[in-house]
């Protein structure tokens, strides 16, 4: 009486059994299963991570506000102050455009120092508060800030220096932004 196992005909287990042979030329198929399960696992983090930022809020980078002012040479004649002033008219301002004299520079100064009448006084006593230069101000909303614009009217005939500052926001405080290197 023969003896048969409940495996296969030839008395092995699937364990002790040799492998199948594949073809030759027959890729070996186990590199398409990893591939698929990389590929989801890829796509199922990315929109895990997506939905994540944005329930979070995360949409798009916060807007800034940037002062920016430029200061005019004491003999500007009125081309070169116009000629600034055009350009400047074609930045993206949010909040316009407005020309400030050197006497409403210091009106402004002595606005923001009311609370320290001494430090008004040494400037007022020194004749320092004619010297403020007049200047072009405006203000811009931006995600970035782009400072080929005011590089270009910073170079203008007229134009003494400029200045870009970060506007605080929320107990933080506002900083220069260095355009030129």
């Amino acid at each position: 009486m023969s003896h048969s196992t409940p495996y296969s005909s030839s008395g092995l287990s699937p364990l002790e059994q040799p492998p199948i042979a594949q073809h030759p030329s027959a890729p070996p198929r186990r590199w398409i299963i990893h591939l698929a399960v990389a590929l989801v696992a890829l796509i199922a983090g990315a929109g895990a991570a997506t939905s994540g930022l944005l329930l979070a809020g995360w949409t798009k980078p916060a807007e800034q506000r940037y002062g920016v002012a430029f200061f005019l040479e004491e003999e500007i004649t009125a081309t070169q102050k116009t000629a600034i002033q055009a350009e400047l008219e074609k930045a993206s301002a949010t909040g316009g455009l407005r020309y400030e004299s050197g006497e409403e520079a210091f009106a402004r100064y002595k606005e923001m120092h009311k609370n320290e009448p001494g430090l008004i006084e040494k400037i007022e006593e020194s004749g320092a508060s004619n010297s403020l230069p007049a200047s072009f101000r405006l203000t811009v909303e931006a995600s970035d800030f782009d400072c080929r614009t005011m590089e270009a009217v910073g170079a203008l005939p007229g134009v003494k220096q400029y200045s870009v500052l970060i506007e605080p926001i929320n107990q933080i405080p506002g900083f220069a932004v260095r355009c030129s290197w």
